[in-house]
């Protein structure tokens, strides 16, 4: 018998693994009871992926040999490959009986707890395999892995370098260093190593996905896109690159692809509800709503079982602004977030610093921390404010990790900030160091949950006083002080959404700009592709707000009033086919619908507004920017506010300019104002000629004014924090306010 034995081995050695396998199950068939004859074919089950028929043959062989250190060593491989940890654990414990002097069983072990979950004792097991031997490098491989895992970045990186220098082509070792490299924002030192991996594995599918990934922060989409479709030659399968692809075609406003990447993945995976969630977010950008609303009920459902047990949501906090979603469920996925990100930022706690001192006379200084200051939307609202600052009472600091575009929006906040400190290439202990030590009294942290933002920075404390600023739902953290809003946009009752203590401006939170110029003359509406004499609805909101309800609205109103069309803003061609698709079951001409392209300049872009009679708001995540843009070009717009602050800005615009009329409490009344208006023979002509009035005479675009409310804010936030208190929920009141 162990002839026949020797002989399948040979044949296993020769790679004639077919012819090996058979031999065994011959042997099996004349002696059932040779532990060997289950144990080897077990093994090639295993090689070859057939993970439970593997697991079932290697039980067989544990039962006839339960005191072999080799079988029980690689059982509990086979066994955690096929998701059976139990077994998988007691295996490993056995080879550790079995083979006390021997590293291998348990790096073993470590492996199995770390798939149950249990990490401190994976830890401590990898820690006993380096005991035995100090130059094994998968376990300084895996203790690394375990290590990243508990958010202890440096002690990972530190483990994944000991085990490249105990073997230097180690594939695995390369890959996970990049990784850590990658999220402490060292992006180049990141792509060397892991190109170093695929030059050792040139077939090493996670070694694609990450550089891929890596490149795209690096903004090279062509190359991330080489990289992650690498990945999935090699594991057609992989459905965390399928989701990464689908990301990276979202990010490239590539509407058709994302969605039908995140397919994929979602089909793959079909029981995790997080592709699930990014498939719905994509679908959105391209006004794909197809699915709905059962998988928008299964998402939620399962987000508030995820939630109530302490579990990660998949839901991303900012996704949920645009989600049907309550401001409760909000805070929820927010605060899970939150603790997440304060997990990772400070695994052993937040270091104690030393609290910048404010002496008598001496200037607030308040810092700006953000990736917007540039040309989007953040930077053109914010731009006219810094050079207001009353610099005989505050000191501003940029503390900026965005990337420099060259615009001019950023060049005027550059100069007209006293200090910019440049944060972009430090990994956020290094960052939240510095603004620590330039003794910021007051951090306004911009849009944290945005994409590309860095809450870990806020998370490490680096100021005393903190707050959120711009982001439209509350962070959910701790280590967030205040929310800057308003009393519209946040109205009595709204407070139990939001985890920080809130600071009502007078007016709208929102700044407007400063002023900007708008070109004159702009364009007429045959350039626009406008009909001459017909009423232009318009919405330049971004269509992935759009929901279909709204969308029966719209049509509704295009439907009784006569030769009107709906000029609307949808980049991806995906998403105009599809509103086509949706106006046309809704039995409205095409033809009705008109498309904005994107135009070369801001000036133009307000300008082009003059071209429509009404805009019409969205309505779970309405206008901002886009709100501020119409009103500023002195188009009239039309809202119907829900219960969270997302779909509620524009009544807060509104109400600062005096045009509560424009204000509508539920869809019959904004599909009936919305005709009213279009209909009447000055109603639209009367709100045009309020609005040319109220622009100058309001205090919404009075930039000067609301930089005086944001200095009240900041000083205020800072008495209260030198008094010795909590920080507490106040109103700023303009000097003669009643």
């Amino acid at each position: 018998m162990s002839d026949l034995i020797r002989r399948a081995q040979s044949l296993i050695q020769q790679g004639r693994l077919d012819e090996a396998e058979r031999l065994c199950l011959d042997t099996r068939a004349q002696h059932p009871g040779m532990a060997a004859a289950w144990y080897l074919p077990a093994m090639l089950a295993h090689r070859r992926g057939d993970h439970d028929e593997a697991a079932d043959q290697m039980a067989h062989a544990l039962q006839i040999e339960p005191g072999n250190p080799e079988y029980q060593a690689h059982a509990s491989e086979v066994f955690r490959r096929a998701g059976r940890l139990e077994p998988a654990v007691d295996a490993a414990r056995a080879a550790v009986r079995l083979a006390p002097d021997h590293p291998a069983p348990r790096n073993n072990l470590g492996l199995a707890l770390q798939d149950r979950g249990e990490l401190e004792a994976a830890r401590a097991a990898f820690l006993e395999a380096l005991e035995l031997r100090s130059d094994y490098a998968r376990a300084h491989h895996n203790l690394g892995g375990v290590l990243r895992q508990l958010d202890r970045l440096d002690d990972a990186e530190a483990c994944f370098r000991r085990a490249l220098h105990a073997q230097p082509d180690y594939a695995p070792a390369c890959n996970a260093l990049g990784v850590v490299l990658k999220a402490r924002y060292r992006h180049a030192e990141a792509v060397e190593c892991l190109r170093r991996a695929l030059k050792l594995r040139p077939r090493y599918a996670q070694a694609h996905l990450n550089l891929g990934n890596t490149l795209a922060e690096q903004d090279q989409p062509e190359a991330a896109e080489r990289h992650l479709r690498a990945a999935l030659e090699i594991d057609p399968d992989y459905v965390q690159a399928w989701h990464d692809l689908g990301a990276l075609m979202e990010r490239n406003r590539d509407g058709a692809r994302s969605v039908e990447a995140y397919h994929r993945a979602a089909a793959l995976a079909p029981e995790d509800v997080s592709m699930i969630s990014a498939l719905e977010n994509a679908r959105r950008h391209i006004c794909d709503w197809s699915g709905r609303p059962d998988q928008l009920d299964r998402l939620l459902a399962a987000t508030d079982r995820l939630l109530a047990e302490g579990e990660a949501s998949p839901i991303w906090p900012l996704s949920s602004c645009r989600f049907p979603t309550s401001g409760t469920q909000r805070r929820a996925i927010a605060e899970q977030h939150a603790r997440q990100v304060a997990r990772q930022a400070a695994p052993d706690g937040v270091p104690s610093r030393p609290a910048p001192r404010r002496d008598t006379g001496e200037r607030l200084r308040v810092g700006f921390l953000s990736h917007e200051l540039l040309h989007n939307v953040v930077g053109h609202l914010m731009q006219g404010l810094f050079e207001r600052f009353d610099r005989d009472r505050l000191e501003i600091v940029a503390l900026d990790y965005s990337k420099d575009d060259g615009s001019a929006i950023r060049r005027r906040i550059v100069d007209h900030c006293e200090r910019f400190l440049p944060l972009r290439d430090l990994s956020p202990s290094a960052a939240a160091d510095r603004i620590a030590e330039s003794g910021i009294h007051v951090l306004v942290d911009i849009n944290p949950y945005m994409p590309g933002g860095r809450p870990h920075i806020a998370a490490l404390h680096p100021a005393p006083v903190q707050v959120s600023y711009m982001y439209p739902a509350t962070t959910g953290a701790d280590f967030i002080d205040y929310f800057l809003t308003d009393r519209v946009a946040t109205p009595p009752g709204h407070e139990a959404h939001f985890r920080e203590r809130l600071v009502y401006l007078p007016h709208c939170y929102l700044p407007t700009g400063g002023g900007q110029p708008i070109a004159d003359p702009g364009p007429d509406r045959a350039a626009c592709g406008l009909p001459d004499a017909s009423v232009v609805f318009c919405s330049f909101n971004s269509c992935d707000k759009i929901e279909p309800d709204l969308y029966d609205v719209w049509m509704r109103i295009l439907g009784r009033v006569p030769g009107s069309v709906l000029w609307q803003r949808a980049d991806d061609p995906a998403a105009r086919e599809n509103l086509r698709r949706e106006a046309d079951r809704r039995h409205v001409a095409t033809e009705r619908l008109v498309f904005a392209d994107r135009v070369g300049s801001m000036p133009d872009h307000l300008a082009r507004h003059r071209c429509a009679d009404l805009f019409l708001d969205t309505l779970t995540h309405g206008g901002h920017g886009t709100a501020v843009d119409a009103l500023w070009a002195g188009l009239p717009l039309l809202t119907c506010p829900r219960d969270t602050f997302t779909s509620r800005v524009a009544a807060s615009l509104l109400r600062a300019l005096g045009f509560d009329e424009l204000i509508v409490d539920d869809l019959d009344a904004y599909e009936e104002r919305a005709v009213d208006l279009a209909t009447s023979q000055d109603g639209l002509a009367n709100l045009r000629a309020k609005l040319a009035r109220q622009r100058t005479a309001s205090p919404l675009f009075d930039t000067d004014r609301f930089v005086r409310n944001l200095e009240r804010a900041f000083l205020t936030m800072w008495e209260i924090h030198e008094s010795g208190a909590d920080p507490a929920t106040f109103s700023v009141w303009e000097p003669g306010q009643d």
